[in-house]
């Protein structure tokens, strides 16, 4: 699976096809989500697909009718993928997180490894990004999230959960981390 991504540019949202542009009008951060899609629109070029067969389901995620799909911003980067399995992606800029006891939506076993060691900030975004990357695959609430913990019994986060694998990427000041079904089990 490859993972696409992209610099976020000023006028990508006035580029942007119109099938998203319905999608995003009202977003906050309408200017980074218009880069995520060029970008998915390029990627499904690439693949042979077109960016005017997607479709948003009622939570807002995105999909199409003959692969699966995802993308993610955050701060000056877009990415996205595209897969034969179910897939999620997410993105975190690497930034200072404020040091907790426990974290909302973490389990207690997740917050002991952010705060083990000398890198709270990295452990966190590792395992927000592993929620997050989850949660858009399985297309699934936060609430339940709350519940699931992504880090094994030797205190490190889990390269497989629940029939999905996780690939964590550490570059350029950013945290990517890609979740792909890899059984029916």
């Amino acid at each position: 699976m490859k993972i696409y991504k992209r610099c976020i540019l000023q006028e990508d949202y006035s580029i942007l096809p119109e099938c998203c542009k319905k999608r995003i009008n009202s977003k906050k951060n309408h200017i980074q989500s218009a880069a995520a899609y060029l970008l998915l629109r390029d990627a499904l070029k690439e693949n042979g697909k077109d960016i005017n067969n997607i479709s948003f389901l009622e939570t807002g995620k995105p999909v199409m009718p003959d692969c699966f799909i995802s993308i993610a911003h955050s701060g000056e980067l877009a990415v996205c993928c595209i897969s034969e399995k179910q897939t999620g992606i997410d993105a975190e800029r690497l930034r200072e997180i404020e040091k907790r006891k426990k974290y909302y939506f973490f389990t207690e076993s997740e917050s002991q490894y952010v705060n083990s060691g000398d890198n709270a900030d990295l452990n966190f975004l590792i395992i927000w990004t592993m929620k997050e990357a989850y949660k858009k695959a399985e297309d699934c609430s936060w609430l339940k999230l709350k519940d699931i913990c992504f880090v094994g019994e030797n205190g490190k986060p889990l390269k497989n959960y629940n029939s999905y694998s996780f690939k964590i990427e550490c570059s350029d000041g950013y945290i990517i981390t890609l979740c792909e079904k890899i059984s029916d089990s």
